[in-house]
């Protein structure tokens, strides 16, 4: 968020829901942990007086997440992730992307799989990321072919998700949900 109002003398950010809830500084991120929509509120002060400006429903967290989509890194402590072809489609085409799930302060990450044909030729790797990256990063499991993964936990706070598909013809893809603790 960005405060590019003229002469506002002090200012104060609200995001009802997310961390920071309140802030004063000009340019701020936020992170929202849990999916839905919310309000944002900036209240600017100066000699004059105080003016403000809320926008309702303005931030949209979604739980739902095609690999090699809009986002390559979420915040959330659950969600689905669903190969580039999403919940309903097929996958087709050349792919090599990551997906990075940092819920914060997570102990665990676990990722489980509703359906998995992805494929021979294709992979899909999950590693354990540590909070050093790219330093500190273990391979926890190797997918291809049509054999349903096991759920995949990770202990280092961060899981990486990367989906390689070489293979130009269409597959069914793979749907998978994570939750953390």
């Amino acid at each position: 968020f960005s405060d590019l109002t003229v002469n506002s003398g002090t200012l104060i950010w609200y995001f009802p829901g997310g961390t920071p809830s309140t802030s004063t500084n000009r340019f701020q991120k936020v992170i929202y942990n849990s999916p839905g929509t919310y309000a944002v509120k900036l209240v600017c002060t100066n000699a004059i007086g105080t003016d403000s400006i809320t926008r309702i429903d303005y931030i949209s967290v979604l739980d739902a997440f095609n690999m090699c989509g809009n986002f390559d890194e979420v915040f959330l402590s659950t969600g689905n992730l669903y190969d580039p072809g999403g919940v309903n489609g097929n996958s087709s085409g050349n792919y090599n992307c990551d997906f990075l799930i940092d819920p914060g302060c997570a102990s665990s990450i676990t990722l489980s799989f509703s359906m998995f044909s992805i494929g021979s030729g294709n992979y899909l790797y999950i590693f354990n990321r540590g909070p050093n990256i790219p330093t500190g990063s273990t391979l926890l499991y190797t997918g291809t072919g049509n054999f349903m993964p096991p759920p995949i936990t990770a202990t280092g706070g961060k899981m990486l998700v990367r989906f390689a598909k070489s293979n130009t013809g269409s597959v069914a893809g793979f749907a998978a949900n994570w939750t953390s603790a």
